[in-house]
């Protein structure tokens, strides 16, 4: 693991608790400050939803033709191609952006209260490149395992045909998983992309029950509509549009906290237990710093 050139931010914890009055265990913590924050959620998905605005406006028009092909209309032709092609550039756009929203979240999850407009400022300030590179490859990698499916089931069906195909859709499921690792380190730590592509594959193969956890627990809202969605076909539109008024109004926020929270956890125990006068378990009433003499 790449543990080199890595410093922590400076963003400072502006109280400080004795011990004995932080939660004992990383659920608590993020139960606390999902308690503490339930009105900044609120504003914190309305921000999200406008910092993905562009993105989000491109799946709604995508979602209304589809609506029409279900009624009856005719599906241009290379229709997937089309919709991830022009999604790529739209969330790139996003991408600074969002990385002010990770550093709001993160340090949510550390219980570290400041303005979240000046952490907002000061991550696009240092980590836009980073946002920009993360959002455009959520949207690129499942533009290349369509091509592939598309591809290589032109040939007959073999082992190697199928291996392939395979083989981009777990690059694309173990860039899920990597995702909230990723976005803490982008706007935690001084990295170059590579060492945080390296850095996020190494914890989450090294947890990945906890990272596969942590992706289905933000699946949970679009899982129970799916199953309303399918015991009730006649008002899927309505179920999606549900679906998309709760993330807009307050599970965006729940996701990236969700988010923070794994991301806080790995990197606090494999990246800043590595760095002498970084601290660990943040937040926490096992809060430390690292000693100077680590070996």
């Amino acid at each position: 693991m790449k543990s080199n050139e890595i410093h922590v931010s400076s963003d400072k914890k502006q109280q400080d608790y004795s011990p004995s009055q932080r939660p004992a265990t990383r659920k608590s913590l993020a139960w606390a400050m999902v308690r503490e924050h339930k009105f900044g959620i609120f504003f914190f998905s309305l921000s999200y939803a406008a910092v993905f605005l562009p993105a989000a406006i491109w799946a709604f028009l995508t979602v209304l033709m589809l609506k029409s092909t279900a009624e009856g209309g005719v599906l241009p032709a290379q229709f997937g191609v089309q919709f991830l092609l022009v999604l790529c550039p739209l969330m790139a756009l996003s991408g600074p952006g969002a990385a002010g929203l990770y550093r709001v979240a993160r340090n949510w999850m550390r219980d570290e209260p400041r303005n979240p407009w000046d952490i907002f400022r000061s991550a696009v300030k240092d980590s836009w490149k980073h946002g920009l590179l993360l959002t455009l490859f959520t949207a690129f990698l499942p533009l290349t395992a369509y091509f592939a499916w598309v591809y290589f089931s032109g040939y007959a069906a073999s082992p190697l045909t199928t291996a392939a195909i395979w083989v981009f859709l777990l690059i694309n499921l173990l860039w899920q998983l990597m995702l909230p690792c990723l976005e803490v380190m982008a706007v935690t730590y001084n990295l170059s992309f590579g060492q945080m592509l390296w850095n996020g594959l190494y914890m989450t193969l090294r947890h990945p029950l906890k990272s596969l956890k942590t992706r289905l627990l933000t699946a949970v809202p679009a899982l129970i509509a799916c199953l309303f969605a399918f015991a009730y076909p006649g008002a899927a539109w309505q179920i999606a549009a549900l679906l998309a008024a709760f993330y807009v109004f307050y599970g965006f926020g729940l996701r990236q906290m969700l988010f923070a929270a794994h991301g806080n956890a790995l990197c606090e125990a494999h990246l800043n237990a590595l760095l002498p006068g970084a601290r660990v378990d943040i937040g926490m009433r096992s809060e430390r710093t690292v000693p100077d003499n680590i070996s």
